[in-house]
């Protein structure tokens, strides 16, 4: 899965809104419905993808820099856990 420019534009500039509404911007919940990003974690039994993290160090990190890349570029005010 890879977020573009377009994606984190999508996301960043409907941040506010999302803030105003306590949930997804009608903007962001489209991009994220198109991209069908809500199967991600869910169980495969449910038919979803069931992405599972590594536990190794090196794999932790990068998908600790990803996801702190990914929150800071869509939600640049927001304060996400590293």
């Amino acid at each position: 899965m890879t977020i573009t420019d377009e994606d984190a534009r999508v996301l960043r500039e409907a941040a506010s809104e999302a803030d105003a509404l306590g949930c997804l911007a009608p903007a962001q919940l489209t991009l994220i419905e198109r991209h069908d990003w809500f199967r991600l974690l869910a169980p495969r039994s449910l038919g979803a993808m069931e992405l599972v993290c590594r536990t190794r160090k090196s794999s932790t990190s990068s998908l600790r820099r990803q996801r702190t890349w990914a929150c800071s570029t869509a939600f640049p005010s927001a304060h996400w856990p590293a």
